[in-house]
């Protein structure tokens, strides 16, 4: 029940988010009222379980309400990030990375010990009234990672630090590489039941968790899949362009053209991640003093805002249109 409350008050920040739109607006205050209200819950329910007699379940209450607390601190800093406000979005990202550097041992284990089906919390069988959790639909903590690394390195570039920012994609590109994304964060639960308790009365509704529990899985692993490229490619493309170099413009073009062709195959080719791109490579080969290809990138751009406002979507609002028309502008002249 703790974690539910504080799950859909994330949740509910998280809807109030995507109705928010792009750019800066009233709205985004609701959502940090939200988050901040998680957060404070989180904190408060920790207190509680510190009372809870039973080692087992202090332990692993604990470190689950460390897994939401680190969610809640990376999305307030999301929304910082987005109001311009840096340097809170900064300590936000920076308090979530303590809180996961200080339970990294715990969340290691937590996805493994915490479904465990054959020893309860009494050393006996498992109790389904007195399990903690019976929905294993968490992030894991190397995806947590990955994110706040992401999250980090894009602010690193607004506090003008293109070093700390190329060493966090790295990071991402070593952990992705060399330990193997995918098999460690998603290890296999125990096939037996995907961390829920099944019941004969209840095969059905088992049977439908289970199915739900294999797609969060899929969905996560192609989140991190493209949130490794991103970082790859995008990150390290803005990290060049901000060093302002001849070869390092040279460079972050090569890198939007990757992440681009990457783009088109995965997503459709309206999407607001291309117009994204599109604009950063125009911006940069501007720079490079190739008007002609600049302008078409700007102009590929523009038709997709123009789509996106045309249908409705609140991705963009007046300022990205207007950054967009001044880039234009400034070819023009």
């Amino acid at each position: 029940e703790y974690a539910a409350l504080v799950a859909a008050r994330l949740n509910t920040a998280s809807l109030e988010y995507r109705k928010a739109g792009g750019g800066m607006s009233d709205n985004l205050q609701k959502v940090l009222e939200n988050l901040g209200l998680a957060l404070n819950d989180c904190h408060s329910i920790e207190a509680l379980v510190d009372s809870f007699e039973g080692s087992y379940c202090k332990s692993k209450m604990f470190e689950l309400f460390g897994v939401l607390e680190v969610v809640a601190h990376v999305n307030i800093g999301t929304v910082f990030y987005r109001l311009n406000k840096v340097r809170d979005a900064l300590a936000s990202f920076e308090s979530a990375k303590e809180v996961l550097e200080k339970r990294s041992e715990g969340f290691e284990n937590i996805f493994e010990s915490l479904y465990e089906s054959e020893v309860g919390m009494n050393g006996t069988g498992i109790n389904d009234e007195m399990h903690p959790h019976d929905d294993n639909r968490f992030p894991p903590r190397t995806y947590l990672l990955l994110v706040l690394r992401l999250n980090l390195s894009r602010v690193s570039l607004r506090v003008n630090n293109p070093d700390g920012a190329e060493e966090l994609c790295k990071l991402i590109a070593q952990e992705a590489s060399s330990s193997s994304l995918q098999r460690k964060c998603f290890r296999n639960l125990p096939p037996r039941n995907f961390g829920f308790h099944r019941s004969n009365s209840f095969s059905i509704t088992s049977s439908a968790l289970a199915t739900a529990s294999a797609a969060y899985q899929h969905d996560i692993d192609r989140r991190s899949k493209w949130l490794c490229s991103v970082a790859e490619h995008y990150l390290a493309g803005l990290v060049r362009e901000a060093r302002g170099e001849p070869n390092d413009y040279k460079s972050a073009v090569n890198h939007y053209n990757r992440l681009l062709s990457l783009a088109r195959v995965k997503l459709d080719h309206r999407h607001p991640h291309i117009c994204a791109l599109l604009e950063r490579r125009g911006a940069v080969l501007f720079e490079q003093q190739k008007l002609q290809c600049s302008m078409l990138s700007y102009l590929a751009c523009l038709k997709i805002l123009e789509h996106q406002q045309a249908t409705g979507s609140n991705v963009f609002n007046k300022a990205d249109l207007a950054r967009v028309l001044y880039g234009i502008a400034r070819v023009l002249h």
